[in-house]
């Protein structure tokens, strides 16, 4: 690993340094800022491409609609198995509230690993591509003839806010936020069994290291697990971090233990993902409400479980 990488966000927060991505049988760890780019630019990146991303989110319930006038971008959450395990159910929750959307037939990557390993020298220059790459997202969805774009991934959805949209008619939003409106209209929102369970916003630490100035709606997230009856919510301490090292994953799971928690609600994958791999049921928001909306138990709490 170049050494200059030690003290950039990407390692600082923990990314990178518990897994290797492979590349045709390349680590891209090893590559130079220049080859993220140069595959980034064309819009790949260094996990599945075109056909593989298509089959997976066929696979796992994708159903675009011609002309939508909401994209949904998936970043690269739907690769391995936690599509199955968030994507999915999010895709289902879609589907049941009735809400219409399509998908990029080429979508750009949101820049982290380019931000992310950016030295203090480099940060403008990675700033700007990662504002292209988000712009060129846009300028996609609009050929399409949407107006709204939704990232799914958080890391993706603050990035995109780089963009500069005040020309154009276009909004960005998390994924989360596709779903404000028609929860208005759903009047009963409950849980199959019920349950005690603790609201983990995240510290968002290195959401922050990567777009200081990033703004998501966690007040309407939050909200709506105040509406699902049978929902015991317990709000744990947001300035944990479970995601730079496996000590804060372990502090909260010891909250959850202490309080008997029987499960964690979180409206960040990272968090949700860094929560399962301690051992801890977590779920993510929308999968929380596939269950309240449908009345059906909810039963991939992990990936090792699809």
């Amino acid at each position: 690993m170049d050494k200059r990488l030690a003290n950039t966000p990407m390692y600082k927060w923990g990314w990178g340094s518990e897994f290797e991505e492979n590349w045709f049988g390349e680590t891209t760890e090893s590559w130079s800022s220049e080859r993220v780019w140069e595959n980034l630019d064309r819009g790949e990146l260094p996990y599945s491409v075109h056909r593989t991303r298509a089959m997976d989110l066929q696979k796992i319930g994708a159903k675009p609609t011609r002309g939508a006038e909401n994209v949904v971008v998936d970043g690269c959450a739907n690769s391995g198995l936690s599509g199955p395990v968030e994507l999915g159910p999010y895709f289902q929750l879609l589907d049941v509230l009735g809400v219409a959307y399509n998908l990029l037939p080429i979508r750009y990557c949101c820049g982290w690993s380019i931000l992310g390993r950016a030295i203090p020298d480099e940060r403008d220059d990675a700033v700007s591509k990662v504002k292209n790459l988000a712009e060129r997202n846009i300028e996609e969805a609009r050929k399409l003839g949407a107006k709204h774009v939704y990232q799914f991934c958080e890391m993706c959805a603050a990035l995109a806010q780089y963009a500069d949209i005040r020309d154009t008619e276009m909004t960005i939003g998390y994924g989360l936020d596709i779903l404000t409106e028609p929860l208005k209209k759903v009047k009963t929102l409950k849980v199959v069994e019920p349950a005690r369970v603790g609201y983990y916003r995240g510290c968002l630490g290195f959401l922050k290291a990567m777009n200081p100035n990033f703004s998501f709606d966690f007040d309407t997230y939050r909200s709506w697990l105040d509406r699902i009856e049978g929902l015991e919510v317990m709000d744990l301490p947001n300035n944990i971090c479970c995601q730079a090292s496996p000590k804060g994953r372990s502090e909260v799971v010891k909250i959850a233990k202490d309080n008997k928690l029987d499960y964690i609600v979180t409206p960040c994958l990272d968090c949700r993902n860094n929560l399962d791999s301690a051992g801890q049921k977590a779920l993510f928001v929308s999968t929380l409400l596939l269950e309240a909306v449908t009345g059906k138990p909810t039963t991939a709490w992990s990936a090792s479980m699809v």
